[in-house]
């Protein structure tokens, strides 16, 4: 109804004030107003997290019981859109700030990776694990340490999406079981991106490091066999069939080095 819509916005207006309130305080005072914002980082990201639940309760779950207008419906949906959004956008901003500090970088990281998995789940908007896996590929690329140039320079970046492949895998195929069939398409589509992301990193490293280089390629292959058991698509069948035949060849280069390339190649 419209007073619980209503009684909604109003609660959620006097948290999102008290609590706004309360972080601008120490950032008035800052002396160095980087380094407090992310000492306030949780914060900043707890504070998006009532702003995402109730857009998405406006949008989901309320509107439809605000009567038979269909412009009052829809204003009431657009409402809930825009909180929605504008909760994601304050989540981001705290673990954007957090992105030095790793404590900070996981904590904030681990609540918005949290609260996205159940507000998807719980409240049935599938779009949501879309960021949620972007946070976890960001906190599983970036470890300990957020230091680009130590990315580009080691192959561990590509081992660690590897991983996190075969995790969207498993994830994908509990969903199905679950009968949450458009869940798990959002994951497939996530292990997908963290292929291709996961080749580009390993692709400079194919000749330095041939062993990691085909334990990459093979994990991903084998892992997208074992999956498409599942979808069942002939083209994931050929493309992983490739993919293998250049596993193999990085494997016979590491393990016999100073065999030529045409020899390598027949094997």
């Amino acid at each position: 109804s419209i007073g619980r819509l209503v009684a909604l916005l109003i609660a959620l207006g006097s948290v999102a004030f008290a609590c706004g309130v309360t972080i601008a305080f120490p950032l008035f005072d800052a002396v160095n107003l980087t380094n407090t914002l992310m000492h306030l980082s949780p914060a900043l990201t707890l504070l998006g997290v009532p702003i995402l639940i109730a857009g998405t309760l406006i949008h989901q779950k309320l509107a439809p019981g605000t009567g038979g207008d269909p412009e009052t419906h829809g204003l009431w949906r657009t409402l809930g859109t825009g909180l929605a959004l504008a909760g994601l956008f304050v989540m981001f901003g705290g673990f954007a700030v957090s992105v030095d500090e790793p404590i900070h970088r996981w904590l904030c990281g681990s609540i918005n990776v949290g609260t996205l998995l159940a507000v998807a789940w719980v409240l049935r908007v599938p779009a949501l694990h879309v960021p949620a896996q972007v946070y976890l590929a960001v906190l599983v690329v970036v470890g300990g340490a957020f230091d680009f140039d130590a990315m580009t320079r080691t192959p561990t970046a590509a081992l660690r999406l590897t991983g996190l492949l075969l995790v969207q895998a498993i994830v994908a195929e509990a969903l199905i079981r679950l009968q949450r069939r458009v869940d798990a398409r959002f994951y497939a589509l996530g292990g997908g991106v963290s292929t291709v992301l996961a080749g580009m990193l390993i692709a400079p490293f194919a000749l330095t490091s041939p062993g990691v280089a085909a334990l990459v390629l093979g994990a991903a292959s084998l892992t997208w066999l074992a999956a498409n058991l599942r979808w069942r698509y002939a083209e994931i069948t050929y493309a992983c069939a490739l993919v293998v035949a250049v596993a193999v060849y990085f494997t016979l280069r590491h393990f016999e080095p100073a065999s030529g390339f045409p020899q390598q190649v027949l094997w």
